[in-house]
């Protein structure tokens, strides 16, 4: 996805200030999205680790759509945690 899709598409992303769509759409099409959710709600149930290597591999295409995914994985990580018990985050996450 750095390569192919948020490298093809970083030039134009950064020109126009635009959001990078077309890196967002790869990621959920290949369920990276879900990488910070717990296992048990269906996700990878990926650790911090982890989730900082995928953004680091993602800046290397583009930085802006590493930005996007960066901030997407703290905000799942933050409902994971703290959210726990809730059946609305828990719907939520599944």
């Amino acid at each position: 996805i750095a390569t192919e899709v948020a490298a093809a598409h970083a030039g134009d992303v950064d020109a126009r200030s635009r959001f990078p769509r077309e890196t967002v759409e790869a990621l959920q099409k290949a369920k990276l999205l879900s990488a910070a959710v717990p296992a048990e709600f269906g996700g990878a149930g990926a650790g911090m680790l982890e989730l900082a290597t995928q953004c680091a591999t993602l800046a290397q295409g583009c930085g802006s759509s590493a930005m996007v995914l960066a901030m997407h994985h703290i905000q799942v990580a933050c409902i994971a945690r703290h959210a726990g018990g809730s059946a609305y985050f828990e719907k939520y996450m599944r």
